[in-house]
């Protein structure tokens, strides 16, 4: 969401691309034009985590014709109604590029998801161009084309992570914030496959072996999601000493002022489609 929110954000600032139209999906009209100033005030909003308002401005129809570009940053391919226009749009003449972030769902055990996988093969039959985030996620992408026996579209790579600096000034006051003391970060959100067990299990070990006079503190900082209990309960245990400390749902700019003070950062995934918080690292 917050890159879907930043890429908008960016293009809604480039005056210099005057034939760049935002348009949103609804399900009852197809695509509707969104205003530049409010897909900007929209973008904003969730680049900060504050619900956007709701819309009052009288919605068209976008009006997409043969030779235009649907540039697709989230997820609303997943959705039937949004492929059936796409498909229709591409009957007249259109050209579609979606964003694939990872195909996680083919790929991670424990992660499967048969609809994920029948939605991935109706996009690459669909796509002009595929983006991608990263070599790695290209790759994947192209080797699940050609091991289901889809069409493989073209496929590039698109970075992230390239403007994470200049926020850290709007950070205010961070309810258990490190302040002074050494601390190593981790950011990422609470899920299994981030392994955040993993960095608390190790630095339970390093406090064993080097006492916690030696250890600087654990940071964890991320949204709440399914590992979000049992990575508390691990890191409040008492072999660790108050040095693993849970920072949740934390701000943006709150973690760019953690990134600028910590002493280095930690990213044990278990797999990503690029893993951002390396890059803004």
């Amino acid at each position: 969401q917050r890159t879907v929110a930043s890429v908008v954000c960016k293009l809604a600032q480039a005056t210099a691309l005057p034939s760049v139209a935002y348009v949103r999906f609804d399900r009852f009209r197809g695509f509707v034009t969104v205003p530049r100033e409010e897909a900007r005030d929209m973008a904003e909003r969730l680049h900060a985590g504050i619900a956007p308002a709701t819309s009052n401005s009288p919605s068209r129809p976008a009006g997409i014709r043969a030779g235009d570009v649907l540039v697709t940053l989230g997820l609303t391919w997943f959705h039937a109604g949004y492929m059936a226009e796409v498909r229709a749009l591409r009957g007249r003449g259109v050209e579609w590029v979606p964003l694939v972030y990872d195909i996680i769902p083919v790929r991670l055990a424990g992660y499967e998801s048969s609809d994920y996988t029948s939605n991935l093969r109706r996009l690459a039959g669909a796509a002009s161009h595929v983006w991608t985030i990263s070599e790695f996620s290209r790759r994947d992408f192209i080797g699940f084309a050609a091991s289901t026996g889809a069409r493989t579209p073209r496929a590039s790579v698109v970075y992230l992570g390239d403007d994470s600096g200049g926020q850290a000034a709007a950070a205010g006051a961070l309810a258990g914030d490190p302040g002074d003391e050494p601390f190593v970060l981790l950011v990422s959100a609470f899920e299994r496959r981030k392994n955040q067990l993993l960095a608390v299990h190790a630095w339970e070990a390093l406090l064993a072996e080097r006492g916690p006079d030696r250890m600087p503190l654990l940071v964890l900082a991320g949204a709440r999601s399914d590992a979000f209990e049992s990575v508390s309960a691990a890191a409040t245990r008492p072999e660790l000493r108050g040095k693993a400390r849970i920072l949740p749902d934390v701000s943006e700019a709150a973690v760019a002022s953690l990134r600028e003070r910590c002493l280095f950062t930690l990213y044990p995934s278990r797999y990503e489609g690029w893993g951002l918080p390396v890059r803004e690292s």
